[in-house]
């Protein structure tokens, strides 16, 4: 048999054995949260938002902001913005160690505003009071930088019956505290977060020998 047969079948192999059944699992899984994209086994994803899904609110002098689909980030002291979180399957035994950020679309909204302060769980009427003490991360408040600085951040890695997950954070809104403006992420595609795991030696492997077999000689 033609050496060139043998790193097909090889090939074959690693398809069914390993790369079909761990792509399959995770796939179902990530297009429940964000649109994927699958290209030589760089799984990237691409999340869309839309001022038309913003509504804003006044407590006590300071602006609240809502993002369909989204929570409110609860780090007190801090501008209270929405946050969503994703959690994404991973293909096989792989280990989310980083996320990269492809390419995003940014848009500037329109007016000044003064967010609320994320606070520690209380009662509703507290905060609509004059005499309600608000936390407020005054570093923040007064920088020049805009918060947060981050748009996806991978905060950790957990396991559903057996399959590996990443959980991230993705903020869609950014506040500038000086200028006081706020920025809306409408479309933002970051890739697989730099996967590691025998699965992903495997993969690598299997990428390698499909890319290199038309230069094998017979």
């Amino acid at each position: 048999m033609k050496k060139k047969n043998v790193y097909k079948l090889v090939i074959v192999a690693f398809v069914f054995l390993f790369v079909l059944p761990s792509m399959t699992l995770a796939q179902s899984f990530e297009r429940q949260q964000a649109d994927t994209t699958t290209s030589d086994y760089e799984i990237s994803y691409t999340l869309t938002f839309s001022p038309d899904d913003i509504s804003f609110e006044t407590i006590n002098g300071y602006d609240t902001i809502r993002l369909a689909d989204c929570a409110s980030s609860m780090k007190v002291g801090k501008p209270m913005l929405p946050v969503k979180h994703l959690r994404l399957a991973l293909p096989g035994d792989m280990q989310a160690t980083n996320v990269q950020i492809l390419d995003i679309q940014r848009e500037q909204l329109p007016g000044e505003y003064h967010l609320f302060p994320s606070q520690t769980p209380q009662q509703v009427s507290a905060l609509t009071t004059q005499d309600a003490a608000l936390v407020m991360d005054q570093k923040v408040y007064t920088s020049n930088q805009v918060y947060p600085e981050e748009v996806v951040v991978l905060t950790g890695q957990t396991d559903f019956a057996g399959q590996a997950i990443a959980v991230l954070e993705v903020y869609p809104m950014h506040y500038q505290p000086r200028e006081k403006t706020i920025s809306l992420v409408t479309s933002v595609t970051f890739a697989n977060m730099e996967m590691m795991g025998i699965s992903a030696v495997i993969i690598s492997l299997y990428l390698f020998l499909l890319r290199n077999m038309n230069n094998m000689r017979p």
